[in-house]
């Protein structure tokens, strides 16, 4: 495998209804998500992205929508991004009724006007000030991730004394993945709060909720609490390819209970970490 910039997306349940009410200068409509489990990846496939494109685009009674995920390799990759053709009209305001905005990367739960970088009546274009949420990218090599099978064997013995085979299992294969250096901002939130931290990575804006591995450890907590067992993770190996994915388990016991058992400070100026996760692959 070649060395490639990654992108981790966790499944993530909305419990209810994604509601968002678009006013514009020439009225007003709603487009909704239905409840469900989704990824944030831009992939195309249960893909919460695309369902929204989707439903903007169906309520819209004009206009034509486009809503990706930024893929540049700085800190604007991972935004979300809304464009809206040929409306023939201006956005006055975007507000999220039910669900939050901080899942689409916004710092609020209403997008207004002077939000748009340009909103005329035959183009509207919106970027994320933050990344989508439930997602990590580390924006640095993926220096080693494989496959490892795990088997278990079942065995009998006979009443001669003889050890038979019954069979073999396999739920998952192991997956040590290991990145680095990563920058502290993108591992820790009160760098990724602190501008000093921030400044050395392009792009990013300080304050960023979503795009810590901290903030994807704690939701990657809440999601395994809510369930019961940890989420599907799909491990995109190549940032500029999220339809090309391994479905894993980032479960390992000390991770779950303590981040930090995961990171290695390889630099204190600047401070860089070593990333290395004890995965599974999850096997069907």
């Amino acid at each position: 495998m070649g060395l490639t910039e990654p992108q981790y997306s966790m499944a993530f349940t909305l419990a209810s209804t994604y509601t968002v009410d678009v006013v514009t200068s020439a009225g007003s409509w709603t487009a909704t998500v239905a409840a469900g489990t989704y990824y944030m990846d831009g992939s195309g496939t249960s893909d919460f992205l695309a369902d929204l494109e989707t439903a903007l685009d169906a309520n819209d009674p004009t206009g034509t929508w486009t809503v990706s995920l930024g893929t540049l390799p700085t800190g604007l990759g991972g935004t979300v991004i809304l464009s809206r053709a040929a409306g023939g009209n201006t956005i006055t305001s975007m507000t999220m009724k039910t669900g939050d905005g901080r899942t689409i990367g916004n710092d609020d739960d209403v997008i207004s006007s002077g939000d748009f970088s340009v909103n005329t009546s035959s183009l509207s274009t919106w970027r994320s000030p933050y990344q989508a949420r439930y997602i990590w990218r580390p924006r640095e090599l993926l220096t080693r991730s494989e496959h490892k099978p795990r088997r278990t064997v079942a065995r009998s013995r006979s009443v001669t004394g003889r050890v038979l085979i019954d069979g073999y299992a396999s739920g998952w294969h192991d997956r040590p993945i290991l990145i680095e250096p990563v920058q502290g901002a993108l591992v820790y939130q009160w760098m990724a709060d602190s501008s000093t931290f921030v400044a050395v990575i392009s792009g990013m804006t300080a304050g960023d909720t979503n795009i810590a591995l901290e903030a994807f450890w704690l939701d990657l907590m809440a999601q395994s609490g809510a369930t019961g067992s940890p989420p599907t993770v799909r491990e995109a190996v190549d940032y500029t390819d999220t339809t090309t994915y391994t479905n894993i388990w980032l479960s390992d016991g000390d991770w779950m209970e303590n981040m930090q058992t995961a990171l290695e400070e390889i630099s204190p100026n600047p401070v860089l970490y070593r990333v290395n996760f004890q995965a599974q692959t999850v096997v069907s």
